[in-house]
């Protein structure tokens, strides 16, 4: 039985799941090609997901207009994200029920749509590829030093979500945090952000690790 998806225990996965709005078959299917890992027994367990699949729900709801499809051929994916894909992603944004929480935006006001595979490494404008983030989040992200394999984008989206969902209270005693949540005081933010970002530096050497043994096996 699988004890962790990478460096996060299962349990926690599975909430992470949850929180990206996944049903069963997104689910096993996101894991196999970002960490290729088989999970579909542990779905049929312990992931009580929406029975529909999201994206294809909003999609159906709201097609894409004849316009914003012929602006495919003659714009760049810049542009048209800029254009068209923006005003999209908030209309999802506002259509998915993410509750009272954004796991990204904690003690900070999301501000950036990020593309989670980059435009630059072929990534696209698609709902799947964009997450609503702070600039803090969104800088921290793109320090991934394999920025340019799609695996590793998406594992870190996953990793920083579960340290500010599920390693809060691990990471106050590592780091000897003094928090008061008080939600106005610029040092907590960045204490914070020190300890975060310190995190996402040990996750990023772990992956660089990960691939540099599997080239070394290759070769």
């Amino acid at each position: 039985m699988l004890s962790k998806i990478g460096p996060i225990p299962l349990t926690e996965y599975i909430d992470c799941l949850n929180a990206k709005n996944f049903n069963r078959d997104m689910a096993v299917k996101y894991t196999k090609k970002i960490y290729d890992k088989d999970i579909s027994d542990v779905a049929k367990l312990h992931i009580f997901l929406v029975n529909s699949n999201v994206y294809r729900e909003f999609e159906k709801q709201n097609p894409i207009s004849k316009t914003a499809i012929q602006a495919l051929k003659t714009y760049n994916p810049r542009e048209y994200f800029s254009h068209y894909t923006c005003r999209r992603f908030y209309k999802f944004f506002a259509f998915i029920d993410v509750g009272e929480f954004d796991q990204l935006t904690f003690l900070m006001t999301a501000e950036h749509i990020h593309h989670i595979y980059p435009l630059t490494y072929g990534g696209t404008n698609k709902l799947e590829n964009l997450i609503y983030v702070s600039e803090f989040n969104h800088k921290l992200l793109h320090k991934n030093p394999l920025e340019n394999i799609e695996k590793y984008d998406f594992q870190a989206i996953d990793y920083l979500w579960y340290l500010y969902s599920k390693k809060l209270p691990e990471l106050i005693s590592k780091y000897n945090l003094k928090l008061t949540f008080d939600k106005s005081s610029s040092f907590i933010k960045n204490q914070f952000k020190n300890c975060i970002e310190e995190e996402m530096k040990i996750f990023y050497d772990y992956i660089v690790a990960l691939e540099n043994n599997k080239q070394q096996k290759y070769y």
